[in-house]
């Protein structure tokens, strides 16, 4: 039977194969030789490095091998500062990298490119069970697994690719359940949306963007119900009441969960600082999504479109404008489970627009959904021609989509120097404890020691990191090197280049510093 099953299905399967090596050459090529890592990616290793040894620190207290506190200092040498509430599920993700490929830096992105992966098998299923054409269902994920975006994001250790993976997750079960033709109670109902629910819930805990994305699907329920014929309440409330209880259920067992551990390394007398994850998102709703609704700029009204051009390129971000033309043209409309797609891939474009919140990472949690809608526009596209152009229009196509591509291998495996500056600063014996930096986290990573946080040692070898935008001599990131020593710095600073050409910007430093280069890296000993 399933020998049968293969070789019916035999061109689809070896279509997705082949794109997903190729696509595993973008997230995995040269991986063990990166040095893209930021205060983030530092940040969650530090955490997920804490519940990766957890385990380790209880069985070995359990047969008597050492007193509880002993033990914790062995397998948590000093990080001083773990955060509970950040991306909880990223750093479970990191603690897993850690337990099968060890304590490194490029554990962090091999878990991520794997997520890429994923992503690209769960598109492909969603694309065939809404289209049912294996070829557009290639297509999608073909589109989906080159794009500059989804490459920026498997090799970039963004905790929004998590999110990415749980969002089209909780969309494939969320589609099951929705007839094609009308808004009725599935066969499935509850089942179906409950594990939505339970997908969307994480992926509301990796990152909070996602709170557009769950708008999205907000409104295109309310939108449903309101078509819909009379009497159909029943069925909205019972389809709002599964989403909702799981996908509570999903972030309340979470955050208690974090405030367990928390106070189990309470007890063991290991630093840290208990924040709520809710804290966080009463943050991005004071800040991010209410603040940048009254400082919004013009330009930030098309970052994302700009952002979809420089990563992915023009001919897909055109396919996706003109995706609503396309959309009532063909009458899509009818299809609810396209009507799905399309209405949360543009609403949390919109959204994240209008409102100004620029993060590039932010749209990677929508860049399937929104290959999707691209292919599809392409596909309708490509059957208006002639028979005698298909072939050269499908080929003229994927060349320009390759050439539009903004991947800069040079930028791609250009080490940052974080690791390299720890090196050096653990062979002139420099204390960790007296290292001040913005960038704490990158050197306890490397370091596996505690440096310091706050400026409360008056013997503070001062460390600055990075250049920032806007600030001058005399603000606070340079203002410290005159409080104490200057022990060193280089010309690439980690913050301000990625992969992709989105966000390769490096500003000159004062005059008093070297001139920042892209393509090298240099260690500058001031004094001691």
């Amino acid at each position: 039977m399933m020998i049968e099953k293969i070789k019916t299905h035999k061109m689809e399967i070896f279509g997705l194969i082949a794109i997903l090596l190729m696509a595993g050459f973008f997230y995995f090529y040269n991986i063990t030789q990166k040095g893209l890592f930021g205060y983030d990616e530092a940040f969650q290793l530090l955490t997920g490095n804490s519940y990766a040894q957890i385990p380790k620190i209880g069985v070995n207290y359990l047969l008597g091998r050492g007193a509880l506190g002993d033990l914790t200092a062995k397998y948590l040498p000093g990080n001083v500062f773990f955060q509970m509430s950040t991306r909880p599920p990223f750093a479970f993700l990191n603690a897993l990298g850690i337990m099968i490929f060890g304590y490194h830096d490029y554990s962090i992105f091999v878990m991520d490119g794997i997520l890429g992966l994923g992503s690209i098998i769960v598109l492909y299923f969603i694309a065939q069970k809404i289209t049912k054409n294996y070829k557009l269902a290639l297509l999608s994920a073909f589109l989906f697994g080159i794009s500059g975006y989804q490459i920026y994001a498997a090799r970039g250790a963004f905790s929004t690719i998590l999110a990415g993976f749980f969002a089209l997750c909780g969309s494939f079960f969320y589609i099951r359940n929705i007839d094609d033709k009308s808004y009725k109670e599935g066969l499935n109902l509850k089942s179906d949306l409950m594990i939505a629910g339970f997908f969307w819930g994480l992926m509301f805990a990796s990152h909070y963007s996602s709170l557009f994305f769950l708008m999205s699907v907000g409104i295109f329920e309310i939108l449903m119900f309101y078509l819909s014929a009379p009497g159909s309440f029943k069925i909205f409330f019972k389809r709002l009441a599964f989403l909702a209880i799981s996908f509570l259920g999903v972030v309340f067992f979470i955050e208690i969960l974090l405030q367990l551990i928390s106070y189990l390394l309470m007890k063991v007398g290991y630093p840290h600082r208990v924040v709520s994850y809710f804290y966080e998102l009463r943050r991005f709703f004071r800040g991010d999504l209410v603040g940048d609704m009254y400082n919004i700029k013009p330009q930030d009204l098309w970052f994302y479109g700009r952002m979809i051009n420089i990563l992915n390129g023009l001919p897909y971000l055109i396919l996706f404008l003109i995706s609503p033309v396309v959309f009532f043209w063909k009458k899509y409309r009818h299809n609810l489970s396209l009507v799905f797609v399309f209405f949360v891939a543009m609403g949390m474009f919109l959204f994240a627009s209008l409102n100004g919140f620029a993060v590039p990472r932010a749209m990677v949690q929508i860049n399937g959904l929104v290959s999707l809608l691209a292919a599809l526009v392409f596909w309708e596209i490509f059957h208006l021609l002639k028979k005698n152009y298909k072939g050269f229009a499908y080929f003229l196509f994927i060349i320009l989509l390759i050439f539009q591509m903004r991947i800069n291998w040079g930028i791609l495996n250009l080490k940052s120097g974080y690791k390299e500056v720890a090196e050096f600063l653990s062979k002139e014996n420099i204390p960790a404890e007296d290292i001040y930096t913005e960038t704490w986290p990158i050197f306890s990573f490397y370091l596996n020691k505690k440096t310091q946080i706050f400026n409360n040692n008056a013997r503070t070898i001062y460390y600055v990191a990075e250049y920032h935008e806007n600030k001058s001599v005399d603000s606070y990131d340079f203002n410290i090197i005159s409080q104490g020593e200057l022990l060193a710095t280089f010309d690439n600073p980690i913050g301000r280049f990625s992969p992709v050409r989105a966000e390769v910007w490096v500003p000159r430093p004062p005059t008093k510093w070297p001139a920042a280069e892209l393509d090298k890296i240099k260690i500058y000993k001031v004094h001691r």
